[in-house]
């Protein structure tokens, strides 16, 4: 049997890099969008004044180790 000159895992490495480098695209997309969402939002507060705005109340979440 003749060996292959190519190593089938590089392919499989190549397509996994792949993969990944969109996944940080995505998370840095939304990161970006998160970001632009947050100061439209800041910017909307400073436009109302007078207005208290009151910050959100912190939420205890449980895990299965808590009970």
């Amino acid at each position: 049997m003749e060996k292959h000159k190519t190593n089938p895992q590089a392919g499989l490495l190549a397509h996994r890099t792949e993969i990944i480098r969109e996944i940080r695209s995505i998370i840095a997309n939304r990161s970006a969008a998160s970001s632009i969402a947050n100061r439209s939002i800041q910017q909307h507060i400073r436009e109302e004044p007078g207005q208290k705005i009151e910050p959100a109340p912190l939420v205890n979440h449980r895990c299965r180790a808590d009970t």
